[in-house]
Parts: C-alpha cells; structure tokens; sequence
C-alpha cells in the first residue's frame, strides 16, 4: 500500500485500464439503452473485481505486516538474552581479571618486602585498595 493506495501496486496499473468510466454513466441509468445498460453492468463488475482483488492485496500485505512484526519482535527478544548473556561474561572477566592485578600485585609487594623497599610497598598497597573498591 503506498498512500493507502493499491494502484501503484505491479499489475494493478494494467487492469485499470479497462475501468475508464465513461461520461454517460453518470446520468440516470434509466435513461440507457440496452448497450448502455450492457456496458454499465460490465463496468460494475470491473470495479466490483478490482476492488475485491484490492481488498485481497490489503490482506496479504496486512498479513506480511504482522509477520514481519513478529519477526522483530523475536529478533529484538533474542538480541537482548545475548546482550545480557555477553554482559555476564564480561562481569565475570573482569572480576578475574581483577583478582589477577591483586594477585600480581601481592607478590610484588611480597618481593619488595623482601627487598626493604618500603615506599613502593605503599605505592602497591595503594593500588590494591583501588583496585579492591572497582
């Protein structure tokens, strides 16, 4: 449906065509002929025709329409269950990582003692606690 029309729809253009309602049907078809009256029931049908195939394409676009919704609706669902799955992965990575600066940095501070070296010792320590509140 483009405009809330159907007619710019492929192949909908061609049987237009014969649907040219001519001047004389507007009057009062009382007053036609007989091939007037032949013609003007022949043009009722037409449109008659065309707008139920119209109302049938609306159906069918309105029916691709839900599915193409739902189809949204379950890709959105699944990106968010990976979203939140990837973000529980990284959490966990960087506790570990986390853990293993604390660990680096304990056995720093282990050599340093050993080496009496105290202000990196409070460097260190500094660290840690830093790093301990994240």
């Amino acid at each position: 449906m483009m405009n809330d029309t159907l007619d710019n729809r492929k192949g909908l253009k061609n049987k237009k065509k014969g649907l040219d309602k001519e001047e004389w049907m507007d009057s009062d078809p009382n007053d036609f002929t007989d091939e007037q009256k032949k013609l003007y029931q022949e043009y009722l049908e037409k449109v008659k025709a065309k707008e139920e195939e119209e109302r049938r394409i609306r159906e069918e676009l309105n029916d691709n329409l839900k599915k193409a919704r739902m189809a949204v609706t379950k890709f959105e669902s699944d990106f968010d269950r990976e979203l939140t799955d990837v973000f529980a992965v990284k959490s966990q990575l960087d506790k570990l990582i986390t853990a293993y600066e604390i660990y680096s940095i304990k056995l720093l501070m282990s050599i340093y003692s050993d080496e009496n070296v105290p202000d990196k010792l409070v460097l260190l320590s500094d660290k840690i606690e830093k790093l301990q509140k994240q």
